[in-house]
């Protein structure tokens, strides 16, 4: 019987998306891309903010209510919202731009070293993408092109 348990724990502890506990950032977890938190920003507030999307596609059938894209200031912004009507997930991408920016300041344009440097040195990275976890299972993740900062994407925990 225990190994039949072994069995079945050990797929989901090999493919879990969680970092290993040495890899896992340090601190409190960061909350803000583009000035919207991903704890508690609302749609309204989000339609009040930035106004007119460009596009809303909503998916009632899952977890995640809509998903929302505005341009602004040179910028694409992706919010998802989920069934509790807050934008728990946020993606960026598009020129250097003051809007473009995390909470503790990592923005579009920056360099790979600026990630080590606002953060620390605990997180994964493979090729051009990097991931920072906190311990509450908040992800921020960052695409490299050419070592600048061309995409950021800031996830609330969601279990």
């Amino acid at each position: 019987m225990r190994a039949l348990v072994l069995v079945f724990l050990l797929p989901g502890f090999i493919f879990a998306d969680h970092l290993p506990a040495n890899l896992v950032a340090l601190g409190k977890p960061e909350t803000l891309l583009c000035d919207i938190d991903v704890n508690h920003t609302t749609l309204s507030d989000l339609m009040k903010r930035f106004s007119t999307p460009l596009s809303y596609k909503t998916h009632p059938e899952t977890e995640e209510a809509a998903e929302v894209i505005w341009d602004q200031e040179g910028v694409r912004i992706h919010a998802t919202i989920n069934t509790d009507n807050i934008a728990y997930a946020v993606e960026v991408g598009g020129k250097p731009s003051p809007i473009a920016k995390t909470g503790r300041g990592l923005a579009l344009g920056q360099s790979s070293a600026d990630i080590k440097r606002i953060y620390g040195p605990r997180f994964r990275q493979r090729g051009n993408d990097v991931t920072l976890q906190w311990n509450d299972g908040t992800e921020l993740r960052v695409r490299l092109t050419s070592g600048r900062i061309s995409s950021l994407e800031l996830i609330a925990n969601v279990e």
